[in-house]
């Protein structure tokens, strides 16, 4: 089993959120410490999953902008919707400081016109009543990225994906911290080091997740390590399907260890 832990003590922003949204939050909380929850990147590669291994993941993610009509197919499922925003700098590297600074600067307006445009999107989602695990500005401290209450958005929980103290932005701002795990192929451990980083961010305050993986951690070393992941999501095509990061037998494993939900087990809407 999991580490038990006392959930009082875990926060979420969410005070003008959906009833909607509140309520697969409320749902990861409980589980928090006892189970996780199994995603996966794409229709297609969920597909891949149900014919070759027979379980259908909890959550399916999506990259904002490209796939809202599935989001909503896999919500009519019962499952629970994570998005990621690929925030491409709109005019090659961009000062945000300075950007932010002048609103009549022609980096200002990009800026907005990217936020409006992403929005407009999330507002199909809201209409559709579809809450969603909410990851804009992934892998913050990376390098390889460049890094409202204005359009009434209320159907997210903002997932905030670094482990850089330096980057945190607060718990005023953040309902979950998360990690993008890219571990050497076979390596199957359990994140220990950034799931330890991440209750130190945040004090232990907040749900941790898997918010990507490559190679899939063992729900069963999770498990041995006491480790409260609230859920994985397994990036798509060959680290899925290749069988060179996670072997059909360690997926069948990892789906069928019982302190993972899938679909099947989540809760009727």
């Amino acid at each position: 089993m999991l580490a038990k832990i006392r959930l009082s003590r875990y926060s979420a922003k969410l005070t003008n959120s959906s009833a909607a949204t509140k309520s697969p939050h409320s749902y990861l909380l409980r589980n928090y410490g006892t189970k996780i929850l199994s995603g996966q990147q794409e229709l297609s590669s969920i597909t891949w999953l149900e014919q070759n291994v027979g379980k259908t993941p909890a959550i399916a993610r999506g990259i904002v902008g490209t796939s809202i009509n599935d989001a909503i197919t896999f919500d009519q499922r019962n499952g629970i919707i994570t998005f990621v925003w690929h925030w491409n700098a709109p005019s090659g590297l961009i000062d945000t400081a300075a950007a932010l600074a002048d609103t009549t600067n022609s980096d200002y307006l990009l800026l907005i016109r990217d936020i409006d445009a992403i929005a407009a999107e999330l507002k199909k989602l809201q209409a559709a009543n579809i809450p969603v695990l909410w990851r804009p500005l992934h892998e913050a401290e990376g390098g390889w990225f460049w890094l409202t209450n204005y359009h009434g958005i209320n159907n997210l929980i903002w997932i905030w994906n670094s482990v850089d103290p330096a980057w945190y932005p607060g718990a005023d701002v953040v309902d979950v911290v998360g990690y993008d795990s890219y571990p050497a192929n076979g390596d199957h451990g359990p994140v220990s080091t950034q799931y330890n980083a991440l209750v130190s961010l945040t004090g232990d305050t907040k749900l941790t997740s898997l918010t990507e993986v490559g190679v899939m951690p063992d729900p069963a070393l999770i498990a041995v390590y006491g480790l409260c992941w609230s859920w994985w999501c397994t990036w798509s095509v060959d680290y899925v399907s290749g069988g060179s990061y996670n072997s059909l037998d360690f997926l069948k494993s990892a789906y069928t260890h019982p302190s993972v939900i899938n679909l099947n087990g989540l809760p009727a809407n």
